[in-house]
């Protein structure tokens, strides 16, 4: 983030949590309920960073052509700004990494956590709702 808010020259209270809405929001926008999926937290807190980022220039919220009740959340021309620098700045990351370790190595690397986040994220997905637990199967001696 502070590599972002050097290169824009500007540092207007852009956080991590920022990116779990800059960098989940669709082309076309992305209904706030779906961001909060993404994130995997509850709408309110998606909200208050949206209302947040609002605020700050980066988002808008615009109807939603396929339900007039619905709302979109799109990128402005700041927030386009912000996440194509953001990119810029990981692929610089990206190649300090591969130079400093090995291009393939980096990449492998980047393959087994993704991999690995993967099969967390299906495991989780699988899991009971909390509260509602099943117990766990005894064994028979």
């Amino acid at each position: 983030m502070a590599g972002a808010s050097e290169r824009l020259g500007r540092d207007d209270g852009i956080r991590v949590p920022h990116s779990k809405v800059l960098g989940t929001i669709d082309a076309g926008g992305t209904r706030l309920t779906e961001l909060a999926r993404r994130a995997g937290v509850v709408p309110s807190a998606i909200a208050e960073l949206v209302d947040d980022l609002a605020a700050k220039g980066y988002v808008e919220r615009v109807p939603d052509p396929t339900d007039g009740r619905a709302k979109l959340i799109q990128l402005t021309e700041r927030g386009w700004e912000g996440v194509r620098t953001a990119r810029a700045v990981v692929e610089d990351i990206e190649r300090d990494y591969g130079a400093r370790v090995g291009q393939r190595r980096f990449e492998d690397a980047c393959a087994v956590l993704q991999e690995l986040l993967d099969d967390l994220e299906r495991e989780a997905a699988q899991a009971p709702a909390a509260g509602g637990q099943e117990p766990s199967p005894t064994r028979s001696a």
